[in-house]
Formats: structure tokens, C-alpha cells, sequence
């Protein structure tokens, strides 16, 4: 009896699987109908408008749930919308969906529309039309916008199609800005913003967060926006300049860095190829016979700068005042050892690395600098002071004729105060050793001249 009631419940069981399988083989899931999908307006459609579609749906054993509709260019989603609909039988109108103007999407490019319909157990019906691309119609100017509200032009390139180029100059090498197609924001038709990366850009608006334009080991003498790809790019120079293994980074016109040297110690640099001409004659002891230079400064952290252009390294603490150094001002005078052009319309500048030129400290109340004297000037010849500190009316060295020594030639003490050094006849331009005499004090102070070359 026992026996009987086990193979009895065996039996039920068995039934009872094999009749679920039954129902799970014959359970499909419904399949809806996108019955008229159809797109207004024709097959083009022009970026940053939208487009407006007509779709009747219906799914008759079971209600439906979405439509999700996506616009891909180059097989890239670059817009969605997510649509419900209840019931057995919907008919949409006029629904719209927004073509943004995204970069790398020429005019007569296809532009896929996607439409995927879904039923509350997920049964899928799938539509596509195609359309094609009309580029906006950018302005022959560009405008650059920076955070700190200045204008960098952009100008169209006639031989690169949608390449926008600045002037050449010098630019920063890295800063937060907008692109717009008016030099106020409110005003511009079009606005990039921050795209995806550094130097990459994407349509918005004016409250939008600003470009990261980035080229840090760059000398940047041309900015360029290409409006196809949203993409920055420059001309310029790119050099990997190091000291004491320390990176120069591009500063201006200017690469730049903060270096500890040693006193007597000799000084790695790499990047720099005629080190020759290029070393300081102040704080470098060059050997011919290595090629290397010795540092002959005081021990501790100093700025350099390197000119690529004019191939020379300056050495200063741009932070110094006196005693800690003076400071040469003027016009007609550089401290390469040679004389450029360009330096004939250049001078009196408090900031220019080029312009100044730092007073090595040697003790006794002497300093020294090594720089380039010439007659040639669009102001007139070289003209000079000494200042304690890089100010405009700062305390100045008092000089006079017989206070001169050594190469004095061509020289004279000028000015209302005699705080002048200046040329007279028999001067022949060079490369001069300056050293000041302080040790009777600011306003009788000693000069010597050592003419090292031509």
C-alpha cells in the first residue's frame, strides 16, 4: 500500500513538469507593428534644426510600452528621445527630434534614423530612414573668446576648407576659452565649449563651461580651430629643453623653468644644440673641449628662460631687488652676445627678459653682467640705468664720465641726474662685461667696460 502512494506521487510530479514545459514551448512573445513610419520636410535636414516625424503603431495581443528613436552619424549616437505608448494603437504626429550640429558631419553625409518600438513583455519591432546632413554656414571670422575676456581673431583659410587661423604671434600656450561667431557672446549664432578633452570643443551656449586649450610644450605662434572635427591645433615650436633634468615648459615667447643649481658644479642640459653661443656668461663656465658648462653662481633655486629664437639662456630671480642684485633698463642692449633686428625697435620694458639684464652679485659691493651694446637703435643708440629694483622711478645708480673705466670708449654719463649711460662718438658696438662699483655708495657709483667680441 505504502509503495502504491510513493509511485502515485512520482507519477503527479512527472506530470505536473512535463505539462509547465508544454506551456513555457508554447508561451511566445508578441511581436508589435510599426504599421507607417514617415519623416516631414524632405531628406535633408540642416544641423542644429529638427526634424519632425509621423509613425501609427499598434501591437494587438499586447499593449505597447516605448518608442525609442536615435539619430547616429557616423554610427555615433548624437541624439535620442524615448517616446511612450499605451495601448494596442498609437498614432504619433509631428514629433520631433533635435539634429545638434556635431562635428565631423559634412553636408551630404547620411544620418541614420533608428526606431525601435517595444511591447510591455519587450517584443521589439524595428524602422530606419535615412537623411542627409547640411552643414551651417560658418562666418569668414571666428572669435576666440578667453576666460579673461580678450579676443584672439580667428581667420578662414582659403586653401583649408573650415580651418580657422589667428595671426602669427606669440600666445599663451594654454587657457580656458569659448569660440563664438560674434565677439559677444550674446550676440553669436554659435558657441563651442568644452568638448570631451583638452583642444576639443562641442556646440553650446554661453553659459557653458569654456575650451582647455593645451599645448604646454609649445612655443605657440599660430592658433588653429578646424570647425569640421572641433579640434584645436597650432604652429609653432616644440622642443623638450631640460636642465639638471628639470622640463622647460614653454612661457610666452619663452621657455621657462625653476632649477637649483650648485655652485662649481657642472650643469646637465639637453635640448639645446649650439650650447656654445647660447650659455650665460654670468652664472656659466663653458668648456669648449667637453662642451659642457660649469655653474658658477651661488648654490640655490634660480629662473631660466630660454629663447629658441635669439638661442640663449637668462638667469635671474625675477623677485630680487638691491642688494640682492640691480636690474640694467634701457633700450640698445641685450644681453645674447649678438645683436638681432629685432631688438632695434625694442626697450625700456620692466618685464621682457630680453630688455633686462640681471646684476650678478661678487661681493665688495661689486656686480657684473655681460650684454650686447649698440649704436644701432630706432631711438638713437643705446641708452641705459641701473635700478635697484624693476620699478619706474626706483633708485638709480649716479654716474660720471670719470667714474668710467676700462673699454670707456663711446661712453658717457647723460641725463638730468646722471643716472644715464649713454653713447657719444668713437663707440663701437659689442659684447661687453659691465661691472658696478658701489663702494662709495648709489650716487657715486663706478662702472667698468671689458669688450669681450664684435
Amino acid at each position: 500500500m505504502k509503495t502504491f502512494k510513493v509511485l502515485f506521487l512520482l507519477i503527479f510530479i512527472s506530470g505536473m513538469v512535463i505539462s509547465c514545459g508544454d506551456d513555457d514551448a508554447n508561451t511566445t512573445v508578441s511581436v508589435p507593428l510599426i504599421e507607417s513610419m514617415s519623416i516631414q520636410g524632405g531628406e535633408n535636414i540642416k544641423l542644429r534644426d529638427s526634424i519632425y516625424f509621423n509613425a501609427k503603431l499598434s501591437d494587438a495581443a499586447r499593449p505597447l510600452s516605448t518608442l525609442e528613436v536615435e539619430l547616429l552619424a557616423n554610427d555615433i549616437v548624437i541624439s535620442s528621445k524615448s517616446i511612450r505608448t499605451k495601448g494596442n494603437s498609437v498614432s504619433l504626429e509631428n514629433i520631433s527630434l533635435f539634429v545638434p550640429f556635431a562635428s565631423n558631419i559634412a553636408t551630404g553625409d547620411e544620418l541614420k534614423v533608428n526606431f525601435t518600438l517595444i511591447n510591455v513583455d519587450g517584443g521589439e519591432a524595428k524602422a530606419q530612414k535615412t537623411i542627409k546632413a547640411i552643414r551651417p554656414e560658418l562666418a569668414e571670422t571666428l572669435y576666440l573668446i578667453l576666460s579673461d575676456k580678450s579676443v584672439i581673431e580667428l581667420y578662414a583659410n582659403e586653401k583649408k576648407p573650415d580651418s580657422y587661423e589667428s595671426e602669427e604671434g606669440i600666445y599663451p600656450n594654454t587657457f580656458n576659452a569659448k569660440i563664438a561667431t560674434a565677439k559677444d557672446l550674446a550676440d553669436a549664432e554659435y558657441i563651442w565649449n568644452a568638448g570631451v578633452d583638452d583642444n576639443v570643443a562641442a556646440i553650446g551656449d554661453r553659459f557653458g563651461a569654456d575650451v582647455k586649450f593645451s599645448y604646454t610644450s609649445w612655443l605657440v605662434k599660430k592658433i588653429i580651430f578646424n570647425a569640421f572635427s572641433f579640434t584645436f591645433d597650432v604652429e609653432g615650436l616644440k622642443l623638450d629643453v631640460r636642465i639638471n633634468d628639470v622640463q622647460m615648459m614653454a612661457s610666452g615667447e619663452y621657455f621657462y623653468a625653476s632649477v637649483d643649481f650648485a655652485k662649481d658644479v657642472e650643469v646637465e642640459i639637453q635640448g639645446i644644440d649650439n650650447i656654445e653661443q647660447a650659455y650665460n656668461r654670468d652664472f656659466f663656465e663653458y668648456n669648449p673641449g667637453t662642451g659642457k658648462c660649469k655653474f658658477i653662481g651661488e648654490s640655490g633655486k634660480w629662473d631660466v628662460y630660454y629663447s629658441s629664437t635669439y638661442n640663449y639662456v637668462w638667469i635671474n630671480r625675477m623677485s630680487d631687488v638691491a642688494p640682492a642684485t640691480y636690474w640694467i633698463i634701457g633700450q640698445g642692449f641685450s644681453s645674447t652676445p649678438k645683436w638681432y633686428g629685432a631688438f632695434n625697435s625694442i626697450g625700456w620694458d620692466l618685464e621682457d627678459i630680453k630688455q633686462l639684464a640681471y646684476m650678478y652679485p661678487m661681493g665688495s659691493n661689486k656686480y657684473r653682467a655681460t650684454i650686447y651694446l649698440s649704436s644701432i637703435h630706432d631711438w638713437g643708440g643705446f641708452d641705459i640705468q641701473v635700478f635697484g629694483k624693476r620699478m619706474w622711478g626706483a633708485e638709480a645708480a649716479i654716474f660720471a664720465d670719470d667714474r668710467f673705466t676700462g673699454d670707456k670708449e663711446g661712453m658717457f654719463a647723460g641725463g638730468a641726474l646722471l643716472d644715464n649711460i649713454l653713447m657719444s662718438d668713437g663707440f663701437v658696438s659689442g659684447y661687453y662685461r659691465l661691472t658696478l662699483d658701489l663702494s662709495e655708495g648709489l650716487e657715486n657709483a663706478w662702472m667698468n667696460f671689458e669688450k669681450l667680441s664684435e
